[in-house]
């Protein structure tokens, strides 16, 4: 009798996240319907996710993404609905081997753990 496998859990900087969930490129999108369809989770603090909130309320991120508030509070509700919170991710990360993620040109590497 096969194991249920075990998710995919990927852990994103606050830049990536930004790029992944509001990204037009193709890689961005590809990206984005992988997490958001379960192919894997995406782990983040508490601290990351208001980061991430911060980081989208700067004018410079509103313009290039030519985001309202209204989308805004539509992507922190999508990222309550989806992402694994955890307050303490080192938890989560002991038990877990962890490599690096080879990233496109222009991103920063993002540990990939399972």
């Amino acid at each position: 009798m096969a194991q249920p496998q075990t998710p995919l859990i990927v852990v994103f900087d606050t830049n990536i996240f930004v790029r992944i969930a509001l990204g037009r490129s193709r890689r961005a999108q590809n990206m984005r319907r992988a997490w958001l369809t379960g192919r894997f989770v995406v782990a983040a603090s508490g601290s990351i996710l208001r980061e991430v909130e911060r980081v989208m309320r700067y004018p410079e991120v509103q313009l290039d993404y030519h985001l309202s508030e209204s989308d805004i509070a539509h992507f922190i509700q999508t990222i309550h609905a989806t992402v694994a919170l955890t307050e303490e991710l080192s938890k989560l990360l002991k038990p877990i081997r962890a490599t690096t993620f080879s990233c496109p040109v222009r991103w920063k590497p993002a540990p990939i753990i399972w």
